[in-house]
């Protein structure tokens, strides 16, 4: 039985796609582009300078215009090439469905002849089974004739004894009637021998014919049986080469799961740093208001100890002009004082603001890295293996680590500088407050009341 032999399916799937994408460039070249423009003459003396704007703009809408027709043609381009890629994939799907149509067909085909050679097969085998019943009965016919024969040559012997033995007077017509009947019986006996022998003979070709023809039935059997076991390993390939897609398709999901667990795992943690760049710029700016707070209450307090103390001096000292013109010292070094601090959160609360910018910025670097890594790692996923996957999860996680931990060194950082900051603002006040009154130089006003309380000595505002 003779193999079918198909096409080759992928290779004809191949030349056509690669016809349909040189239509497609063909296609898509369209019509030829302008020629370049020609480049302006050098402006001569007598040229004005509108001429040349007015030249300038058109070659400048000319390039326009050449740069619109090339996005244009490359975009259709990029069409004709999505296309015929959806239908080479189209393309391939029927020629897989063909293909598995046909493997169907060819199984039908193989069960049909299968059962068919089995029913030939019992036919043969009851027709060998009534041609030796009659084999059997031709010889059970041969064998009465034989007996019948000899029971007759015996009835003639006797007939011819007791002839023999009443007329003894025709001894010798007798004898030689018996002479010819013996005679006649040999030739019929080597006549009925030559006719067994005959029949034997006979029965014999019968018998090698049979077993040829029973051997030529196990030889198309054994062929036929061969076949099957073809069509059958065949089906078996089949099987395994959809088992072998399934699994990959079931890895291919597995990798898109991985792929998912992995974007959002990417996603918790840049969530969990955004939430953790959240809390510090709350934390700086708890911190600020807590230091203006305390400033606030601080400066309030010396401008009540300040009052306290000029309004105790001029009850004491109404008539001394140097103890007013001492008090009115000290409240201008607690302005400068208040000051200083000011300056000082001020400073500090700039550095804070850049240090969030610069934390802002960084995390934005490092979003935009995430993201682009993201990219690859679905741009790569199904031709780069588990391993570079794995790779470029660890390197993602390490990046991540890095920069937690250039977090926390911004933050360690940042609480270092607010330290100093108030270590030089306690030094500038210990300072401020080591120098002690300066030389009365001013004399005090003349209508200026020394039994009223002095309550406030001219705050200045404090900028934030």
């Amino acid at each position: 039985m003779k193999r079918r032999h198909f096409p080759n399916i992928p290779a004809l799937t191949v030349i056509v796609l690669i016809m349909v994408l040189g239509m497609g460039l063909s296609s898509a070249k369209g019509p030829a582009p302008p020629a370049p423009p020609k480049p302006p003459k050098p402006p001569n003396s007598h040229d004005n300078a509108a001429e040349l704007q007015l030249r300038e703009r058109a070659a400048a809408q000319q390039h326009l215009l050449e740069e619109k027709a090339a996005a244009t043609a490359h975009e259709h381009l990029l069409q004709t090439t999505a296309a015929s890629a959806e239908h080479h994939l189209l393309e391939q799907r029927a020629a897989t469905s063909a293909h598995s149509h046909l493997l169907l067909s060819i199984a039908a085909d193989a069960a049909a002849r299968h059962h068919l050679l089995t029913a030939v097969a019992a036919a043969a085998h009851e027709h060998l089974l009534r041609i030796r019943t009659a084999q059997a009965a031709h010889e059970h016919l041969l064998l009465m004739e034989v007996a019948a024969a000899s029971h007759h040559h015996l009835l003639l012997a006797a007939a011819a004894a007791a002839h023999e033995h009443l007329l003894l007077e025709e001894a010798a017509k007798a004898a030689h009637a018996h002479l010819l009947l013996a005679e006649a019986m040999a030739s019929a006996k080597h006549h009925l021998l030559l006719i067994a022998g005959s029949a034997a003979h006979h029965h014999l070709l019968i018998e090698e014919r049979a077993a040829a023809a029973g051997h030529h039935l196990l030889v198309a059997a054994h062929a036929a049986a061969a076949h099957h076991l073809l069509l059958t390993e065949a089906a078996s390939a089949a099987h395994h080469l959809l088992l072998s897609a399934s699994a990959s398709a079931h890895h291919h999901l597995l990798l898109e799961a991985s792929a998912a667990a992995a974007h959002h795992l990417l996603s918790v943690h840049e969530a969990a740093a955004h939430a953790h760049l959240l809390l510090e710029a709350t934390a700086a700016s708890a911190h600020h208001l807590l230091t203006t707070a305390a400033t606030s209450a601080h400066h309030h307090l010396l401008e009540e100890a300040t009052a306290s103390s000029a309004h105790h001096l001029l009850l004491e000292h109404a008539i001394d002009d140097d103890a007013h013109h001492h008090l009115l010292l000290m409240a201008a070094e607690s302005d400068r004082a208040h000051l200083l601090l000011a300056a000082a959160t001020n400073a500090h609360h700039f550095l804070l603001l850049e240090h969030a910018a610069v934390a802002q910025q960084q995390l934005l670097s490092r979003e935009n890295a995430f993201s682009a890594q993201e990219h690859l790692l679905t741009n790569h996923e199904q031709s780069s293996g588990a391993p570079q996957r794995l790779s470029l999860e660890s390197s993602a996680a390490a990046q991540q680590q890095h920069h937690l931990l250039l977090l926390h060194y911004t933050s360690t950082q940042q609480q270092l500088l607010l330290q100093e900051e108030e270590k030089t603002a306690q030094q500038l006040l210990l300072q401020a407050a080591k120098r002690g009154p300066l030389p009365a130089t001013t004399p005090v006003p003349a209508g200026v009341d020394a039994t009223a309380p002095v309550t406030a000595t001219n705050p200045q505002p404090v900028v934030h």
